[in-house]
């Protein structure tokens, strides 16, 4: 849900049937979308690193909530993944945004798994291209 409560139709990818990975950068990638501060400290590693193209790098936990805490979306009406990928310890989603308004943004986030496993996440770099 946005600030305001209205809620935010998800369109999830096929891509994470059998994929723990694929499905924990795709959440991620929801979370940091919908400004879910919880969701995403709970997938991320304590010295996180996370950069939008363009902007500062946001380092730790802290810098990272404070930044979802400021930055608050209002007005998403959807979310679409079209593909959640990942092949070792390197993810991506890509997808499109929707404001309730019609307009949006492209977006492809670039994930760091911080272990083989993929358990946590400890780099993000996430492209926004309005449209």
């Amino acid at each position: 849900m946005t600030r305001k409560g209205a809620p935010i139709e998800v369109i999830r990818s096929a891509d994470c049937g059998n994929s723990p990975k694929n499905a924990l950068v795709e959440s991620l990638t929801i979370a940091l979308l919908k400004r879910d501060a919880g969701a995403v400290l709970a997938n991320v590693t304590g010295d996180v690193e996370w950069r939008i193209a363009g902007g500062p790098v946001l380092r730790g936990r802290d810098a990272v909530a404070r930044a979802l805490r400021e930055d608050a979306k209002d007005g998403i009406a959807s979310i679409r993944i079209d593909h959640a990928l990942t092949h070792g310890r390197a993810g991506a989603v890509s997808g499109r945004v929707t404001f309730r308004g019609g307009r949006g943004f492209e977006f492809c986030d670039v994930h760091e798994l911080s272990n083989a496993k993929g358990t946590s996440v400890s780099r993000i770099t996430s492209y926004r291209i309005e449209c």
